[in-house]
């Protein structure tokens, strides 16, 4: 995924390029078009500091929420 990233961060001009030649849309939009996939691929490449498991204080009254582990 970091690798796939970068790769698109490298080649996001030649990449707008295309898309302006094969689906007609202006520069400006087709740049759009790649930040909102490179939005996807950040966020799967930052889910491991999203699900790390931090610990929430008083998220409401009289309940804090704390990662849950079950045994068996």
């Amino acid at each position: 995924m970091f690798r796939m990233r970068e790769l698109v961060l490298a080649h996001q001009d030649e990449m707008a390029r295309l898309i302006v030649a094969e689906h007609g849309k202006n520069y400006s939009d087709a740049i759009g078009e790649i930040q909102r996939g490179r939005e996807t691929l950040d966020f799967a490449t930052a889910i491991n500091v999203a699900l790390k498991g931090e610990y929430s204080y008083d998220i409401s009254t009289g309940f804090d929420d704390a990662p849950m582990v079950v045994k068996w």
